[in-house]
């Protein structure tokens, strides 16, 4: 099982997906997953991230290992037992307290060789 918290539109979550066989995958994300979207759609030289965004939603709605959590992970922390993860990904807020306790957070989930990692940080 696998967990990434700040997926945005998905691009991320498509990649692990396609090319990691575990049995579930979880994005955890506050914002709907076509947040940004739009502006994609109608600025300068954007439309194929558009398309591309509108493409990985697809793919990952119709993806069975795929859960989305549309809230704080904080809200769904409690639903993973301790040492239950094979993997979490962080990629939300990037300031360094805040992942300094969402690192903290959500390392014991990760269970023994395991993988914990993130993005921008």
């Amino acid at each position: 099982t696998a967990v990434e918290i700040g997926v945005r539109e998905g691009h991320w979550s498509r990649m692990f997906l396609q090319t990691w066989a575990g049995a579930s995958y979880h994005g955890i994300d506050p914002l709907p997953l076509d947040a940004d979207l739009e502006s994609y759609r109608t600025t300068k030289n954007m439309p194929e991230v558009y398309k591309y965004g509108v493409e990985t939603i697809a793919y990952l709605n119709a993806n069975p290992r795929w859960t989305f959590h549309h809230e704080l992970d904080a809200v769904f922390i409690d639903d993973f037992k301790d040492e239950s993860l094979d993997f979490v990904y962080i990629d939300s807020v990037h300031d360094y307290a805040h992942v300094k306790e969402t690192f903290e957070r959500w390392w014991p989930k990760v269970r023994r060789g395991g993988i914990i990692a993130g993005h921008d940080y």
